[in-house]
């Protein structure tokens, strides 16, 4: 008989290393949620703390930190570098066509923020479209995540300065917050709706109000075909319901009320821009219109820059002569007249044409990224966040590259309107 041994090897098995992946679309997200730090700032600056400077620290660290982010140049980027070359090409030549920098209210700190506002958006379109191994799935979640935790955040900071107003701490009432980033990823969900509309009500900025309405519109109009009977009966009842508590609502709404009242009584005989400088202006424009006129006067001595813009470093006059203000801007709130005024009316009409194509032709009221894009559009109309916010340009990058995809992965959701937010891991590859 033969013996046979047996031989036994042991195995130890290697210990597992443990490794922290973070995908870099949900580093931008979280880059996108220090939008809220302006707003912090804004109460420690009336509380007198003067730290207004730091909210552009932040917003060039978002831009800084998302063009880190960049995984190498793709071919979809070049148009976006090409346009930005062009751009830069006609600051050149309008550089050089500077004589008597007196005559265009040259300062030399109005350099930075005119190229920066041509390769900040540009530099943030390229690192969107360099992420690879990136599909709409994974976009959405992402933005869900981001929306969720900028209401999170976002809402104790308004409380916090409504509490401030209305003990007398701050005399102020309004309070900018760009809710239109994350409303549309509640708008399927009764008490999110209230809970931002009540939010915007305590914050008292009328931009945000009307970006809220016309988000929260287009998407119940959109429902409205679908499921018109429900639709119906939630508008009168919202109607009864806001007639029961306008005495209490019109408090939060007096500035309209003031915008109402003066709406009343203006004098248009001698045109919109006949108001400037009145009470009535002020109300209504809160000094916009002011701007408008200072660039029309900067066109009036110098009507060949109407076509590309003005010089690198040039500005406008802006009075206010009810506060007795008189300034030089080289931007303004109503951001296409700040973009004629730098870019000229020629690259700002192909921009505006673009976004608007794009608007039109992905045009789904289902697909929330839609609904921010028109909001950033929109707000663009009252605020000149497309001048500094990467947060802005993010968005509208992110709707460029993957809109189509998101509407598709709408459609394919089981349930639509029972939409809510499922952390879960993606199986994409790190890129």
């Amino acid at each position: 008989m033969t013996a046979i041994t047996k031989t036994t090897e042991t195995f130890t098995p290697e210990k597992p290393v443990l490794r922290l992946r973070v995908r870099r679309m949900r580093l931008i997200m979280a880059l996108c949620l220090l939008e809220v730090v302006p707003a912090i700032l804004v109460i420690l600056s009336y509380l007198g703390f003067p730290l207004m400077q730091l909210a552009n620290i932040n917003q060039l660290f978002i831009f800084l930190a998302i063009v880190g982010l960049t995984s190498g140049l793709t071919s979809g980027t070049m148009r976006y570098l090409a346009l930005a070359a062009v751009l830069l090409l006609i600051s050149l030549i309008n550089a050089f066509s500077l004589s008597g920098i007196g005559d265009f209210n040259f300062e030399a700190d109005a350099i930075f923020p005119y190229y920066y506002s041509i390769l900040m958006p540009t530099m943030v379109f390229v690192s969107i479209y360099s992420q690879k191994c990136v599909i709409a799935k994974t976009v959405i979640r992402d933005l869900r995540w981001f929306s969720k935790w900028f209401v999170i955040v976002i809402s104790p900071i308004i409380v916090v300065y409504a509490a401030l107003h209305f003990s007398g701490k701050i005399s102020y009432f309004g309070f900018g917050v760009s809710f239109h980033y994350v409303t549309p990823y509640f708008l399927h969900r009764g008490g999110m709706i209230f809970l931002l509309a009540s939010l915007i009500l305590i914050s008292g900025k009328r931009a945000v109000l009307i970006n809220f309405l016309a988000q929260l519109f287009l998407f119940k109009g959109g429902e409205f075909r679908r499921s018109p009977i429900p639709i119906l009966f939630t508008c009168f009842l919202l109607l009864a319901v806001l007639i029961f508590v306008w005495d209490d609502l019109a408090f939060f709404l007096r500035r309209f009320t003031l915008m109402l009242e003066v709406l009343n009584t203006i004098d248009l005989s001698d045109g919109i821009l006949g108001l400037a400088n009145s009470y009535a202006a002020i109300v209504l424009f809160g000094g916009r219109l002011e701007e408008i006129v200072g660039i029309v006067e900067y066109f009036t001595a110098h009507p060949t820059q109407i076509w590309f813009g003005s010089p690198p470093g040039a500005n406008y006059i802006w009075r206010v002569e009810i506060s007795d203000l008189e300034t030089v801007k080289s931007y303004a709130h109503l951001t296409w007249f700040g973009y004629i005024f730098r870019f000229g009316i020629i690259p700002t009409g192909a921009l505006l044409i673009a976004f608007i194509y794009r608007l039109v032709s992905g045009w789904d009221t289902r697909n929330p990224l839609w609904l921010v894009y028109f909001g950033i559009l929109l707000s663009a109309t009252f605020g000149g966040n497309l001048f500094y916010s990467p947060v802005a340009w993010t968005m509208i990058a992110l709707y460029f590259r993957f809109g189509a995809g998101i509407s598709e992965e709408i459609r394919r959701e089981r349930g639509y309107k029972n939409w809510t937010y499922r952390p879960s891991v993606s199986r994409n590859a790190q890129c």
